[in-house]
């Protein structure tokens, strides 16, 4: 008899985990994956600081640095460079977003808020100035989308703050 029971619940609780799964909610949507990043096309090292890091990070020269990865359901359609302009947002507590490009030694050599004055004048905040790439997935047609901002020495000539 106690063997029956012991056998009854076993099976008893394979069913009900296979039961349960009709009530995940955990399983999403395909997404696709959105991508902006800085390569230092300068011919020294800097090191970049962002609201969201906490911690500055170095690149060499030739290296690059992902800014923000954002992924987006395919039911939305393919995303376009804009929602770069959402990452520049304000956060919770009211801080801004900002890149701050160091020199080696700790000069700072260019920083950057958004504003649509920004959005205006300066290339950094302009879709024409970034390259495209890509990059599509077999496995539901999962799109990774790359915009790469060239970091010239051009851009660091002022130290004063685009906003």
């Amino acid at each position: 008899m106690k063997k029956t029971i012991f056998l009854l619940s076993i099976i008893f609780l394979f069913t009900a985990c296979r039961m349960l799964d009709i009530f995940r909610t955990t399983k999403t949507d395909p997404t696709h994956t959105v991508i902006w990043c800085v390569k230092n096309r300068t011919q020294q090292p800097v090191r970049l600081l962002m609201r969201d890091w906490g911690k500055e990070k170095n690149i060499a020269p030739g290296d690059s640095i992902n800014l923000f990865r954002v992924r987006f359901p395919q039911v939305d359609g393919i995303p376009t460079f804009d929602p770069f302009f959402k990452c520049w947002q304000t956060d919770y507590w009211g801080d801004e977003q900002y890149l701050t490009i160091f020199s080696a030694d700790g000069e700072v050599l260019k920083r950057w808020k958004y504003t649509p004055e920004s959005a205006a004048d300066d290339p950094f905040f302009q879709e024409s100035s970034w390259r495209f790439y890509q990059k599509e997935y077999e496995t539901n047609s999962e799109l990774e989308l790359t915009w790469v901002y060239d970091l010239r020495p051009e851009d660091l000539v002022s130290d004063e703050t685009v906003y």
